[in-house]
């Protein structure tokens, strides 16, 4: 098979077949390379084209993208799954795992279904266990608990040095692009590491908790406009965190795989949760980091 494609992207399907035949020789860190390559493409094609938030659009854009793919690209399960959550999705309201559960696909020939496939694969015989699973958000992906520790340790202070010598006025300044100001971004972290807290608590002290679902990205525009001083928030932000790393380091090594049941993700265990702040907060890192630069203070 030769690659020859009139577009790069064209080319993805190519370079991932050329990954599985590789494979099949072995070569699995040579096989890495094209399918991260092919990610870097997708993913770089994707961003070039705008990431709008339009609502109006976003449905359009679903509507077109459930016709595409009603021409049995992938399964119908999911496509069915899709078009539902486009009407939660035009609503504003948050879609749950009950009502949405995770999409696996066939890593080696793409068929796929929604919720744990329980038999081979029907189109190539692959093993069920075999198939990928695809997360809400990368973030739930369990890092090892030192490195979440770690990550929760450096976090407040690479705050204080992006926060150093900035102004009330500074941190308060909306973005003309319409997204958070640098306080505003600071009172979420805040808020985010309360729910943790509590989390880390119910998790460790009950067997397989509730964990109602936390609209913490809502808190924030109200909560901002008559809280404390940004100092203030930090201060808060930090001693939440310091409890929350006590709690953590006197885990026992298996209370880690300790598991609650959350509304909007299903079954979690206690390492994925702390993950999921945990990398959360890196996104915000770069938020404020790019308020910043609009002041030209980094």
């Amino acid at each position: 098979m030769a690659l020859s494609a009139p577009h790069p992207l064209d080319a993805v399907p190519q370079l991932c077949a050329l990954a599985t035949r590789i494979e099949g020789k072995g070569q699995y860190n040579a096989a890495k390379l094209l399918r991260a390559a092919a990610d870097a493409m997708i993913r770089r094609a994707a961003y070039q084209g705008g990431l709008s938030t339009d609502l109006s659009g976003i449905g359009a854009d679903l509507d077109d993208a459930i016709r595409i793919l009603r021409n049995g690209a992938v399964g119908s399960a999911v496509v069915d799954a899709l078009d539902r959550a486009r009407k939660e999705v035009l609503a504003e309201r948050q879609t749950m795992v009950s009502d949405f559960p995770d999409a696996y696909v066939c890593r080696r020939c793409g068929e796929s279904s929604l919720g744990p496939p329980r038999d081979p694969c029907g189109t190539c015989g692959a093993w069920p266990t075999t198939f990928q699973r695809f997360l809400p958000i990368y973030w739930l992906n369990e890092l090892d608990p030192p490195t979440a520790l770690q990550y929760l340790h450096d976090t407040p202070l690479q705050l204080d040095t992006l926060l150093s010598g900035l102004s009330e006025t500074d941190m308060a300044r909306a973005p003309e692009d319409g997204s958070w100001s640098i306080r505003q971004a600071v009172t979420h972290i805040r808020d985010a590491d309360a729910v943790l807290n509590s989390r880390i608590k119910l998790i460790t002290e009950q067997d397989n908790p509730s964990l109602a679902f936390a609209a913490v990205f809502a808190w924030t525009a109200g909560a901002a406009a008559h809280a404390a001083g940004t100092d203030e928030i930090v201060k808060e932000y930090r001693a939440s965190r310091t409890e929350s790393l006590e709690r953590l380091h006197a885990l026992r090594f298996e209370d880690w795989w300790r598991t609650g049941r959350h509304d909007e993700f299903g079954t979690v265990t206690l390492l994925a949760q702390v993950s999921y702040f945990a990398a959360h907060e890196l996104t915000h890192l770069r938020q404020i980091h790019n308020g910043c630069l609009a002041l030209n203070r980094v």
